[in-house]
């Protein structure tokens, strides 16, 4: 199961997210968000991702704007969390590897999902309010899978260390994606990441009593 943590923006997160072992690791590059670093900080965190691929994280961002800090923070992964259509997406494509996020109800909508097949290398479905934490009605993915066949389906939204396994079961995604459910008083927790992964991969981490988590209905 790959496991992708983002927001990371201070060392200590980065370091936690290597430890875990976590697949990827957002750096938040939209201008004006909680979790938004610049270049040079994101070239120096690198170094403590341990295994973990970095990715640079974009809403609505001129293809030369999304390039160039790209190439300036030396990554090779983009995810572009806005309103991109598939052609941007395509031709982002030719020079990095792209992770296409949509809202649920772009996923729900079969002929504009499906414009993203082959122009994409993974398909990253949120809720209606990225970055919020809040959960939403995970088994609305089952028809991505069929209009983008061969291509990676990750899962977010609402995701955190003792829903994520259930979550995982409903929806059999490649991947799962978290922010806010990393997090304790809005900076990540390395216990919290640490039993993220391990229960997306089946480790099965008990909940301690009295957690709860924004957005959390069950």
């Amino acid at each position: 199961m790959q496991v992708k943590v983002c927001g990371v923006r201070d060392r200590a997160g980065a370091e936690a997210c290597a430890k875990a072992g976590v697949s990827f690791a957002g750096f938040n590059f939209v201008r004006g968000a909680r979790r938004s670093i610049h270049i040079d900080e994101a070239v120096a965190l690198r170094e403590h991702l341990g295994d973990a691929v970095p990715v640079g994280l974009f809403q609505n961002a001129p293809r030369d704007e999304v390039e160039a800090v790209a190439t300036a923070a030396g990554l090779r992964w983009v995810q572009l969390h806005g309103d991109e259509p598939p052609a941007l997406c395509e031709r982002v494509l030719r020079s990095f590897r792209v992770i296409k996020a949509v809202d649920v109800e772009l996923a729900r909508d079969p002929e504009r999902v499906g414009a993203y097949n082959g122009v994409i290398d993974i398909l990253l479905v949120d809720g209606k309010r990225p970055g919020t934490g809040t959960r939403w009605d995970w088994s609305a993915l089952a028809e991505c899978r069929r209009l983008l066949p061969g291509t990676p389906l990750f899962l977010a939204g609402g995701l955190h260390p003792w829903n994520v396994a259930k979550a995982i079961a409903i929806v059999k995604p490649d991947g799962v994606d978290t922010a806010t459910g990393v997090e304790r008083e809005r900076r990540q927790a390395a216990d919290l990441i640490e039993a993220f992964v391990a229960n997306a991969r089946g480790a099965s981490v008990a909940r301690p009593p009295h957690l709860s988590f924004p957005g959390e209905t069950s």
